[in-house]
């Protein structure tokens, strides 16, 4: 936090931030939660990078989400059976989690990668 704190007056006036990503940062909900809570206590941007395969609603994602400034959704294929053969998985929890964001009024922006034959359909 100190080492990252240092660049703290780097970060807002270029707009930047901290971001959690990786495999998937909702995995690990409560980490993120308090490393959020810790960047928002030093006025440091957050932003979760999420593919959005959330599989409980609970206090602990609501926690997360209220210490997040900015969610990046990561959508891979809109239709359901491309997914599956491009993800592995339905994108069903996907399109669930971004209603939710929207019933929360959480800003959020979603990331849709056009790769020729799997994504540029749309």
């Amino acid at each position: 936090m100190k080492e990252v704190v240092s660049y703290r007056h780097f970060m807002n006036a270029s707009g930047g931030g901290m971001t959690a990503s990786g495999g998937e940062a909702i995995l690990q909900a409560e980490f993120i939660r308090d490393w959020f809570r810790a960047y928002q206590q030093q006025s440091i941007h957050t932003c979760l990078d999420t593919n959005g395969f959330v599989r409980r609603y609970d206090k602990v994602i609501d926690e997360l989400l209220d210490v997040t400034d900015l969610v990046m959704l990561d959508l891979k294929q809109l239709d359901d059976s491309i997914h599956k053969n491009l993800v592995g998985v339905s994108n069903h929890r996907t399109l669930e989690f971004a209603r939710y964001l929207v019933k929360r009024g959480q800003k959020t922006w979603i990331r849709y990668v056009v790769v020729p034959s799997w994504s540029d359909d749309v």
